[in-house]
């Protein structure tokens, strides 16, 4: 029988097996944690092993720290490699922002178990949902977002933490929506910090989001981060139909405004 087929190898067959096939060996039922631990490239291989599961519930530490220590720091940076890519146009910002709504959606009702009356966060996701299919005032935007920001501040006051994430992530998006507006308005010399800005806040505010659901336990935190980079790869794509909508929208009426200045402008006058 071989090796990768024997339920009753032993670890230093294993061993020899990684030699000839290291896959095979990582998937082994009798692998132990020690080697898995040393093929730290091959994270996704070792999380489908039948044996990873029996080694988190004898090593729940150390299984949580390899894993975030690995993946999670992978994950972020892809994370923000696409939110800074997104952020270069118009379109791509809105999309941007609409990924960030749905983060801050997601943590609110954590908010509003700890603070049913207090609206100030929700108040700012729904502004900067708002501004991706009809643009405000970038002074309007950051004005609620302050609101947020004070609201997560009064909470962090009174040593509720994880409410106070919540709060932060719909202050950031906000505050993202507002900068996002300003690089659509301004010119090509200071528009790539507005486009920096949008994509800080943007990433900021889901990572506030990840934290506030998972309550900053690791492995869940990785999982909600996985989560976020594939909807944010359907974002790009355009494969998110509310944001889609509201970005056809936004452009029928801009192109409407552009069709009524163009009638209501005088005819030139013949000269005799």
């Amino acid at each position: 029988m071989r090796v990768a087929d024997d339920p009753l190898a032993t670890p230093a067959q294993i061993e020899r097996l990684a030699k000839k096939d290291l896959r095979a060996a990582l998937l082994h039922p009798n692998v132990t944690l020690e080697f898995q631990l040393s093929h730290p490239n091959h994270l996704d291989v070792i999380l489908g092993s039948p044996a990873w599961p029996l080694h988190c519930l004898a090593e729940p530490g150390l299984t949580s720290q390899f894993v975030t220590t690995v993946r999670l720091p992978l994950l972020r940076e892809a994370l923000r490699l696409l939110c800074r890519k997104m952020a270069d146009s118009d379109t791509g910002r809105r999309r941007l922002i609409g990924w960030a709504v749905e983060c801050v959606t997601q943590a609110l009702p954590i908010w509003h178990t700890q603070r049913p009356k207090d609206s100030r966060p929700a108040q700012a996701k729904l502004a900067a949902k708002t501004w991706i299919g009809k643009d405000l005032q970038a002074g309007l935007l950051s004005f609620i977002a302050d609101a947020a920001d004070q609201a997560r501040h009064d909470t962090y006051m009174e040593g509720h933490t994880v409410a106070s994430w919540a709060a932060r992530s719909a202050s950031a998006v906000a505050l993202a929506a507002s900068e996002a507006q300003q690089a659509s308005c301004s010119s090509p010399v200071i528009r790539p910090s507005y486009e920096f800005n949008t994509f800080e806040y943007t990433y900021e505010a889901a990572r506030h989001a990840a934290e506030a659901i998972s309550r900053n336990e690791p492995i869940q935190r990785m999982q909600l981060t996985a989560k976020q980079l594939a909807r944010l790869e359907r974002c790009e794509a355009g494969r998110v139909p509310w944001i889609e909508r509201a970005i056809l929208a936004r452009q029928a009426e801009t192109d409407r405004k552009k069709r009524e200045e163009q009638t209501a402008l005088p005819m030139p006058q013949e000269t005799p």
